[in-house]
């Protein structure tokens, strides 16, 4: 059973529904006469009592779902002392009570008043009730009706449905990634044949489904399932125990609980932002759009580790912007005209969403319904438990994290994923490289902030440069909206150190790098020089790489692509020895389809696919948000702040130290005002070139 849809469960709980969900625990508990009040119990109004497991004197017992559980707690133990007379007390709480916090708490009322508490709070009650086979009896304390919820959810139920109902119930740690995809395709199918199935029609079923080189477990995954007392096999025929029957149908209850909250949760943020009825049809076509987003983030993530399929083969922005333009149509019936305010509010549907536990759901069983599908990777077993890993990251990657440990993580699209990714890495423990010449290109991007943008920042903060080409100028764009903050204290905190104005080129970017490598090795985060013994497999793939980007992209710079190349021609190198899964990190879609071009085993991941994928391999309790659904949103949804940064980005090219001067930093903010009123905005710089040159010429006739 999932412990932690049945521990939200019991948050929910009301006052009446947590007595009763208390006097199952304590039955299960072993006490006797459990009662509300009697006699001198009266004295308390609210306690329960009962007779304790070895028939020793009546205990005081105290429910609570308040939120102040800690005045609450003191309060109660007061009452048993003055109005009781009694030195013990069992304090029952829906909430979650930290075991430290009521450490302290418990010692300090132990010596003021003598009597000693005992706790439950919901993830205790729930594990107990969970491992006693009693889930049912809490769900129908909470008005679940399971078999109508069974039999609805169940009655043309798709096959990823039910991989992911019975996943929930055989992800535990650490089983390997490999045997949960199995074991999960095996229950459906059993569960699907709801009179039994015959071993061998279900071992060929299984087959049909996943790749061949999985099939051959099969056999013996049906035996130890069968050992386990997981399924049951009576004269060649196949049944779902009773108990994995249970479990399945109270997790489906659940799950359907979870989505009405989230439904309820969007219904309720639509509400008050909006000027006309939130309807139950406009509710829906939000839902169900919203649903559309989530998974085919989680698509975009599987297709992203599958050898054959790379992302930029398998495009569906285009279902994406469906959705999105079919959510704006709702926002736009309700009121919401106004671009920026529906983007806004896509964004925070999509945010309520994802780190929903329905959302969760939905992007966790459409990922693990796709990797059961496609040909995967050794990165999927190493993130179960099956090998090594290390992770390297690029400059677009390092910057915003970077920035994140240093300030604060913002909810910029490439802030949004970084700073939780590095929380993530950390605690599978992961390590983390930068390649030296990435260093140097952050040195360098880090330079051209503190020199080219100084001008254009220092006095007025244009809100598109969140979306410019320069990370360190994006980061601090987003960071300002929220407080005050001095743009070169800001780069110097980073990392630029006093006097660089006075150093040559090669003295500051080398000053800088020495700054950076002590900052990140403080993190953990190790900097090193990689070169492939064969030097000459640099240039091989140089020109694999300069191939791919005259195909997808006008220029890149000659040594930026080098700096690819050596790192990618290190890691190449590195396959045929397998001593570990190496994951390169990016931004930048151009390593995905050289993967995918030459088959390589490493991995270009990411931010957002890889946090998800250790995610979903995390043990349960130290799982977190998905970041995909939220970084595909707001991808879409800040193409005009793309279009004003690339604006600005170019002008820093073209006048470079030109913009100390106030009068052209005036001139810039009206010429990229006027160009984006325009019907069709290139951002080609030749075109916004020559229009700059023209506005300048006309300005000063």
């Amino acid at each position: 059973m999932d412990l932690g849809a049945l521990t939200r469960l019991v948050k929910t709980s009301t006052p009446d529904q947590l007595k009763d969900i208390s006097v199952c625990l304590l039955d299960e508990l072993g006490y006797k006469d459990i009662s509300l009040t009697d006699g001198r119990y009266d004295a308390g109004a609210d306690f329960m009592a009962a007779t304790g497991p070895g028939g020793e004197r009546r205990i005081s017992i105290q429910t609570s779902v308040r939120k102040d559980w800690k005045k609450k707690i003191k309060d109660d133990v007061k009452k048993v002392h003055n109005e009781l007379g009694e030195d013990y007390m069992i304090f029952i709480s829906s909430r979650r009570v930290p075991t430290a916090k009521f450490e302290s708490i418990r010692a300090e009322l132990q010596e003021e008043y003598g009597v000693s508490v005992k706790k439950y709070d919901a993830q205790s009650i729930a594990s107990i009730i969970d491992e006693a086979g009693r889930t049912h009896e809490i769900l129908e304390v909470m008005n679940i009706d399971i078999e109508e919820n069974y039999n609805r959810s169940i009655e043309g139920k798709s096959f990823k449905a039910q991989a992911y109902s019975s996943f929930t119930l055989f992800g535990q740690e650490p089983r390997e990634f490999r045997e949960d995809v199995i074991e999960s395709v095996i229950i459906s199918e059993i569960i699907d044949a709801s009179d039994g199935i015959r071993r061998d029609s279900l071992e060929r079923k299984v087959k049909n489904i996943l790749e061949p080189e999985r099939a051959s477990d099969i056999s013996g995954i049906v035996d130890k399932m069968i050992m386990s007392g997981d399924i049951e096999y009576d004269e060649g025929v196949i049944y779902v125990s009773s108990e994995l029957k249970e479990d399945t149908e109270a997790t489906d209850a659940l799950i359907d609980k979870e989505m009405a909250q989230l439904e309820k949760n969007i219904k309720g943020y639509l509400k008050s932002i909006s000027q006309n009825e939130v309807t139950q049809e406009r509710l829906d076509i939000v839902m169900e759009n919203v649903g559309t987003i989530i998974m085919e983030a989680a698509r975009e993530t599987a297709y992203s580790v599958d050898r054959k399929i790379g992302q930029s083969d398998v495009d569906r922005t285009s279902y994406v912007e469906d959705s999105i333009d079919q959510i704006n149509i709702v926002l736009d019936e309700l009121g919401i005209s106004q671009q920026g305010l529906r983007s806004e509010a896509v964004e925070a549907v999509g945010d309520i969403a994802s780190s929903s536990p329905a959302g969760k759901r939905i992007f966790a069983g459409e990922l693990y319904y796709i990797l059961t599908t496609m040909e995967t990777p050794h990165l999927v077993q190493a993130l179960g438990g099956g090998g090594g890993i290390r992770v390297w990251l690029d400059t677009s990657v390092v910057i915003p994290m970077l920035c994140g440990l240093l300030y604060e993580p913002i909810e910029h699209r490439y802030g949004i994923a970084t700073y939780d990714l590095f929380e993530r890495i950390n605690r599978h423990s992961i390590p983390i490289s930068v390649p030296y010449d990435y260093l140097e290109e952050v040195s360098y991007q880090m330079l051209k902030a503190y020199t080219d943008y100084m001008p254009i920042v220092r006095e007025f903060v244009d809100p598109d440069l969140k979306d410019s080409d320069n990370p360190f100028v994006a980061y601090y764009s987003s960071l300002n909206e929220e407080q005050e903050l001095n743009f070169k204290n800001y780069i110097e905190g980073i990392g630029v150190p006093k006097g660089v104005s006075q150093m040559n080129f090669k003295a500051s970017i080398r000053s800088i790098v020495n700054i950076l490598r002590d900052t990140l090795s403080e993190y953990g985060i190790d900097t090193s020089k990689i070169y492939p013994d064969d030097k000459s497999k640099i240039n091989e793939v140089k020109r694999g790489l300069t191939g791919i980007i005259s195909t997808y992209e006008d220029y890149r710079p000659d040594q930026v692509i080098k700096h690819d190349a050596r790192t990618i021609a290190f890691l190449n190198e590195k396959e045929p020895k397998r001593e570990t899964n190496n994951i390169y990190c990016t931004w930048d879609n151009v390593p995905q389809i050289y993967k995918r071009e030459n088959s390589t085993l490493w991995e270009a991941l990411t931010p957002p696919s890889l946090n998800d994928m250790l995610s979903l391999t995390s043990p349960k309790q130290r799982r977190g948000n998905i970041k995909k659904p939220i970084e595909i949103a707001k991808r879409i949804t800040s193409e005009a702040h793309n279009k004003g940064a690339k604006i600005w980005d170019i002008l820093v090219q073209i006048e470079e130290d030109e913009f100390h001067d106030a009068e052209l930093r005036k001139m810039a903010r009206e010429f990229k005002q006027d160009y984006m009123q325009q019907d069709e905005v290139s951002t080609h710089r030749e075109d916004i070139a020559e229009a700059w040159s023209d506005w300048k010429s006309d300005y000063s006739s």
